[in-house]
């Protein structure tokens, strides 16, 4: 696309990505937005963490 056309994409049939790229275009005007976003992603990574660490040592 020329420089001037933003372009955002999502795979087909893969509305969770799509809501949480409208979320986080939202949260750029909408502070609370932001705030819920980023906890929200701490949540997902320390669950990731804790549920693969299991069988790791390091």
């Amino acid at each position: 696309m020329p420089k001037s056309i933003p372009v955002a994409t999502v795979g087909i049939n893969n509305s969770y990505n799509a809501a949480m790229l409208a979320v986080e275009i939202l949260s750029i005007k909408y502070p609370e937005l932001k705030e819920k976003l980023l906890n929200y992603r701490k949540t997902m990574k320390e669950n990731f963490i804790r549920e693969n660490q299991e069988g790791v040592e390091l």
